[in-house]
């Protein structure tokens, strides 16, 4: 388990390994930008139809989602923070709530789609929560670091 942690969950330690975990955040935008795509142009009537069938499904899609990506994206920047209003706050972190809360906010716009305050809500418990699992997991076993975060201290 600990080995799965240190290749894959947490920090790339060789040059292969970085690029196959930048490969699956790149997937993994692929696939957020087709579902929006899909959802603005009115499409994915059997993905909506599976997700009514599960109480909150479309929540919990908008939580482990984007919670997902946004660990993955963190990876991908080696836990990269930046200080916003005088808080370290991890830069994937960032790109995500801005990213998100611009796309959220352009759904009032689209007559396919709607704005709902609940998803936004389950967008940034997953970007904020999930998002930062990788950062807690260093801090737990700091064997886990990169050898470029490590550089970066």
């Amino acid at each position: 388990m600990d080995r799965f942690l240190r290749l894959v969950v947490v920090q790339p330690t060789d040059e292969t390994t970085s690029m196959i975990i930048r490969f699956i955040t790149f997937m993994l935008f692929v696939l957020l930008f087709g579902l929006i795509y899909l959802a603005n142009i009115g499409g994915g009537i059997q993905l909506r139809a599976i997700l009514l069938e599960i109480p909150y499904g479309d929540k919990f899609l908008h939580l482990f989602l984007m919670g997902t990506i946004t660990a993955f994206l963190n990876i991908s920047l080696d836990l990269r923070k930046w200080i916003i209003l005088g808080f370290p706050v991890l830069a994937g972190t960032s790109l995500m709530a801005v990213g998100i809360t611009l796309e959220e906010i352009s759904q009032g716009f689209n007559p396919y789609r709607n704005f709902e305050l609940l998803d936004l809500l389950s967008n940034y418990i997953g970007i904020f929560v999930i998002g930062s699992i990788p950062l807690y997991l260093t801090k737990v076993n700091p064997e886990l670091r990169s050898k470029r975060q490590e550089a970066r201290r």
